[in-house]
């Protein structure tokens, strides 16, 4: 079979002109890496993004659904018990025809008022990473939001993380069925539900609206918008799961301690724990029986009310935390995963009042 070549004179021609080519190049990429230098001022710099959200006190305002003669979250709520199921009873509950394939079927419950139909906005984009167990199967949920109107609010599970409805929307939802993740109400979710964007021709997203909360997350605070304001005294981190906790006051060792009382070595870790200073206690409790404390009446107001919030994954790869010690205000909704934590997703949540 015959070779094909070009003649020599041809081939040295046509690697000239690439090399040409290629100097030129070289001259261009350095020509405009000195304009790019030139028009950025040299040195780059490293700015904070805002990421606003629009948040308002929740006074005489409300949403304004349900609409009348709709349904609303809290009917979503009250289909579910108000009180913990036990291990191997009915913790889903879904519309004939949508029931999850669970080995056993005693876990869930055929209810006739599903499927449900609500309106609600958004108040958590979804973005929420959640792993719950669904009849006994782990399923990776990372797209999971909440959603809120004038009677309450609920989780929605969701897998993808791509949706074209975002904080401050409104939505339609059509719940087929719902889940307790861990059989308590403080973990009630929509487990699957067609979603809609509800569009209103003229009308801006609405504004989350939230309430100021001086106390302990309840059971009232699941699933609600909440202002919370004090001192951060843990930072978030992979090592803590990316939990920040924040305390209404900090708890200094006294200048002259004393020998402590049983009262207070017995009743203060009791208290600490009930105002979910979790891992904290111990050091909070020693500085404060150091007092000489030996009555129920002097601890109150000495323990503090301690806060966990869940600051989202994306927040801590880029960095963010406030150094401890910082006084802070953190708005957002609250759940129950593993404790009662509120979730933080964007900057614009929260705010440093003063920087340590």
């Amino acid at each position: 079979m015959p070779r094909w070549s070009l003649p020599r004179s041809v081939s040295l021609g046509v690697a000239l002109a690439a090399l040409g080519g290629l100097l030129v190049a070289c001259a261009d990429d350095i020509r405009d890496e000195a304009a790019i230098g030139e028009n950025q001022g040299g040195v780059p710099e490293q700015r904070e993004v805002d990421e606003p959200v629009e948040y308002r006190q929740r006074t005489l305002l409300g949403y304004d659904l349900p609409r009348a003669g709709e349904p609303g979250i809290a009917d979503l709520i009250a289909l579910m018990p108000a009180e913990a199921v036990g291990a191997g009873e009915t913790d889903i509950w879904a519309a004939a025809g949508d029931a999850p394939p669970c080995p056993d079927p005693e876990r869930v419950g055929i209810l006739d008022d599903l499927p449900m139909t609500i309106e609600a906005v958004v108040t958590l984009h979804p973005r929420q990473y959640l792993k719950v167990p669904t009849c006994d199967q782990d399923e990776r949920n990372y797209g999971s939001f909440v959603v809120e109107d004038d009677t309450g609010g609920i989780v929605v599970l969701r897998n993808s993380r791509v949706a074209e409805y975002t904080v401050g929307d409104r939505v339609r939802l059509t719940v087929r069925s719902m889940m307790f993740t861990f059989r308590s109400p403080s973990t009630r979710v929509v487990l699957a539900a067609d979603v809609e964007r509800v569009e209103r021709p003229g009308a801006a997203r609405e504004p989350v609206l939230f309430e100021d909360l001086d106390a302990p997350f309840s059971l009232d605070d699941i699933t609600e918008t909440r202002r919370i304001s004090g001192l951060v005294v843990q930072r978030p981190n992979n090592t803590n799961f990316g939990e920040m906790l924040v305390a209404d006051r900090l708890v200094e060792p006294p200048t002259d301690p004393v020998e402590p009382t049983a009262f207070c070595t017995e009743t203060c870790p009791r208290r600490c724990i009930g105002n979910q200073c979790g891992g904290l206690c111990e050091d909070v409790c020693a500085s404060i029986c150091a007092t000489g404390l030996s009555s129920g009446a002097e601890l109150d107001g000495v323990v503090p009310v301690c806060w966990a919030v869940n600051v989202d994954q994306e927040l801590q790869r880029r960095g963010f935390g406030p150094a401890a010690g910082s006084r802070v205000e953190v708005i957002g909704p609250v759940f129950d995963s593993f404790n009662l934590n509120l979730w933080v997703q964007r900057l614009g949540q929260v705010r440093v009042l003063d920087e340590q």
